[in-house]
């Protein structure tokens, strides 16, 4: 997400670490999402969700997605991870009572 640097066997912060802890909660979300989606799966599932009637799609759908496009990654797994994230930096939103995964307002 490059936060970090890694020159040498050394852990950095870079600028955009620096701007990172610098902000608040807000100002963090908002780093946070825009470095997220420079991510191919996030860009990716952020596309068809754009795409889709009412911006929103179910978990099958989105794992049979992601099922295609890396066939050899636990997709289950990845939609947990990718949703866990995208909720932190309020880029998507999940019910997981009906399985269903939005773009956030």
């Amino acid at each position: 997400l490059d936060f970090l640097d890694t020159p040498k066997n050394k852990v950095l912060l870079s600028e955009l670490g620096n701007r990172l802890l610098d902000g608040d909660i807000n100002s963090r979300k908002v780093l946070f999402a825009q470095q997220l989606l420079k991510l191919g799966t996030f860009a990716f599932i952020n596309q068809i969700l754009r795409e889709s009637k009412n911006h929103s799609l179910s978990r099958e759908v989105v794992e049979e997605e992601l099922a295609m496009r890396l066939a050899t990654e636990d997709v289950e797994k990845l939609f947990d991870t990718v949703v866990a994230w995208a909720r932190y930096g309020e880029i998507f939103d999940y019910d997981p009572d009906g399985e269903m995964l939005k773009l956030s307002a």
